[in-house]
């Protein structure tokens, strides 16, 4: 990459790429204890318009296969929690489509990410919103 600016296609090449990501109940576990540290520098430049997402894509992580008040079960596609812990973690490492040792500008990437995650998951987040209110 050139430039600072991340076009449509590497955003969707990276979107597929966190799609296949490997996904057991320790990765799931892993991610969630990283939870502290991605709020923390989702407070940086970018990230912190998304920090709303980034939480909701925890919550939505914490309560799959949980039971709401009216008993109804909330449960995610495999391939959802795939999306949701590859973009969880790709906001943790500094090595990725722009390096988060570039101050600020090493988070534009991440933004996207999650933007990007929000977008493909938009089903999933409304079903998970009525979940969560019922």
């Amino acid at each position: 990459m050139n430039n600072v600016e991340l076009n449509d296609e590497e955003i969707a090449q990276e979107l597929k790429r966190l799609e296949k990501t490997r996904v057991d109940e320790k990765k799931i576990s892993d991610t969630l204890n990283k939870q502290e540290y991605v709020n923390k520098v989702s407070m940086k430049g970018p990230l912190k318009e998304k920090i709303n997402d980034i939480k909701m894509l925890f919550e939505i992580l914490k309560n799959n296969n949980q039971i709401n008040k009216k008993g109804e079960k909330y449960t995610v596609s495999i391939s959802s929690i795939a999306i949701i812990v590859g973009a969880l973690l790709y906001i943790v490492s500094p090595f990725d489509l722009i390096p988060d040792v570039i101050p600020v500008i090493g988070f534009i990437d991440d933004a996207a990410i999650i933007t990007a995650t929000i977008l493909k998951l938009n089903k999933e987040i409304q079903d998970y919103k009525k979940w969560k209110n019922a």
